[in-house]
């Protein structure tokens, strides 16, 4: 398995999601051939590469399909669409029916783009790659 979703914790006065630091990045990189890692976010906006591995937040907004779609609209607002945004959309697994993902699925046309995992990382990692971040 080379792609990773992985619990991270809270900060114990509930501010919010802690990021993994360099030390646990590189352990993954050591001992496992993970092509990159989402981490619990809920709120999407972590975005980074720790040893060489792409991390990034899921963004897990609430409701069903329609809901879903006009979160995720919010959350782009102030994207140009010059540049690629990279957004790791997370669905409920004990809420959502195959019927639900197929309906969000259906909502998410043009500026969204629907792709595996795999390609998602290679993606992310060749635009880190472009913008030289580490």
């Amino acid at each position: 398995m080379d792609l990773v979703y992985a619990y991270n914790y809270r900060n114990p006065e509930n501010t919010g999601w802690v990021a993994f630091d360099e030390r646990i990045a590189g352990s993954y990189r050591k001992n496992t051939p993970v092509r990159g890692i989402i981490q619990s976010w809920e709120s999407g906006d972590l975005q980074t590469r720790l040893a060489g591995i792409p991390l990034i937040g899921n963004f897990s907004p609430q409701g069903k399909a329609q809901e879903y779609r006009d979160t995720l609209l919010k959350h782009i607002e102030g994207w140009d669409g010059k540049s690629p945004l990279f957004i790791a959309g997370a669905i409920n697994a004990w809420n959502w029916t195959p019927a639900d993902v197929a309906e969000l699925g259906a909502l998410l046309t043009d500026p969204f783009e629907i792709v595996r995992g795999d390609t998602f990382f290679k993606l992310l990692n060749d635009d880190f790659e472009r913008r030289g971040t580490h």
